[in-house]
């Protein structure tokens, strides 16, 4: 079995995400689960479901299948972390798809 960019193992996809400061991933939601490692910067956040958690350099935050989430930068520096997905399982599992929000922002608290 050969394994096609942009995925890491027959199973992950591993790819990593810069955030400028003051830049946006526009709200979605998508059937793969996400992680995200946390590899430089601080004040970046990712709001899931209105819950917005502030990252930091060593965190892992964990995003479930189906759930409204954004990203962004608040801080001054980049933001760059390590996004994991299980994308390539819907290769074989036919049922992938993805949503984008309305409105940039999922109304977070």
């Amino acid at each position: 079995m050969t394994i096609d960019a942009p995925y890491t193992t027959d199973t992950i996809y591993g790819g990593l995400q810069l955030i400028l400061p003051n830049e946006i991933a526009p709200a979605h939601r998508h059937i793969a689960f996400a992680m995200r490692f946390i590899i430089e910067g601080s004040k970046g956040f990712t709001a899931v479901e209105g819950e917005k958690m502030y990252m930091e350099r060593g965190d892992v935050i964990l995003t479930p299948s189906w759930h409204w989430h954004d990203h962004g930068n608040e801080g001054t520096d980049p933001v760059i972390w390590l996004d994991g997905l299980n994308l390539p399982l819907f290769r074989h599992i036919p049922v992938n798809f993805a949503e984008m929000h309305t409105e940039s922002r999922y109304p977070s608290t």
